[in-house]
């Protein structure tokens, strides 16, 4: 990182392709390396945005987001979505859901949970602020609920909650299950609690909480 400073101070361009059409930060978003995506993309001293295109696409027609994607790197696709010029490839989409389908696989989100969570709690905020959908559902049916629930994300599920205009009773393509269905047993009261706590559908809740009840009594019932 060192040596990229150094060459930024000279002068050298932060958008120079080499014959692949390859940025830096393609390269560092291909290669997993996160904290040199982030000295690429922000002044390490001031931590302002260089003058950078983040939209900017290699031979294969690739962005630096799909890159890191491609890569399951988490904190450097985070950290590119601070970018509100950012475009988002229809394969991407919705976007929240992938962000949360990505820490399910991060070994940085596993490694710091309470950093990483903090961190796609910010990126969640501002991409709700920017008028994503927080209903949005993935090839799968799951939505960002669905998601959360499922990884246990108890401050992603208070935060999704909060919106007035979110479905706690939107269901997967496979399974009909609504995200209380995909909360472990072992976080299913405190969750539940959560979903009470906002006023979500009371009925659907009771229902959701009868299925569970009867899924843990087959599950004993076979033991």
């Amino acid at each position: 990182m060192d040596v990229i400073q150094a060459l930024l101070s000279r002068g050298a361009d932060i958008n120079a392709q080499d014959e692949n059409w390859q940025t830096a930060l393609h390269y560092t978003s291909s290669l997993g390396l996160s904290e040199i995506v982030e000295g690429v993309l922000f002044d390490p001293e001031s931590n302002i945005s260089r003058k950078i295109d983040v939209n900017i696409r290699n031979w294969d027609g690739k962005t630096a987001l799909q890159l890191a994607l491609e890569r399951s790197d988490l904190k450097a696709f985070l950290l590119l979505l601070r970018f509100e010029n950012l475009q988002i490839e229809h394969e991407m989409e919705p976007i929240i859901p992938t962000i949360l389908s990505l820490a399910e696989r991060s070994t940085w989100f596993a490694g710091d949970k309470e950093s990483g969570l903090a961190h796609v709690m910010v990126a969640i905020r501002d991409l709700l602020l920017r008028g994503i959908d927080v209903n949005a559902r993935d090839g799968h049916g799951m939505t960002a609920l669905h998601w959360a629930c499922s990884l246990g994300l108890h401050p992603v599920v208070e935060l999704l909650l909060s919106y007035p205009e979110i479905d706690v009773n939107q269901k997967t393509d496979h399974y009909g299950a609504v995200p209380l269905r995909h909360v472990s047993p072992k976080n299913y009261d405190t969750m539940f609690s959560l979903f009470q706590k906002a006023g979500k559908g009371p009925a659907d809740l009771k229902r959701a909480a009868e299925s569970q009840s009867e899924k843990d009594g087959s599950k004993r019932r076979r033991l």
